[in-house]
């Protein structure tokens, strides 16, 4: 477990950037390599109409999801 994790925030006090130790890194990288590449192309029209059946309004969620991140400091 990485334990002395440093972060840096911007002015309005959100994490912008973290600094691991490099040996943490390097770890990670590892892993990365093995993780397989997809074999096939992501095709979002396979799932087009997936939301059909659900009876919601689409732009309505939208901006509800938008203003989850609005922030008044």
């Amino acid at each position: 477990m990485i334990t002395n994790i440093k972060y840096i925030y911007s002015d309005t006090g959100e994490v912008e950037a973290a600094i691991v130790p490099i040996q943490a890194w390097r770890a990670v990288e590892k892993q990365l390599q093995t993780v397989p590449k997809p074999t096939t192309p992501f095709k979002a029209s396979k799932f087009r109409g997936a939301f059909r059946k659900l009876n919601i309004n689409v732009e309505e969620e939208i901006r509800e999801m938008r203003d989850e991140w609005t922030r008044n400091f």
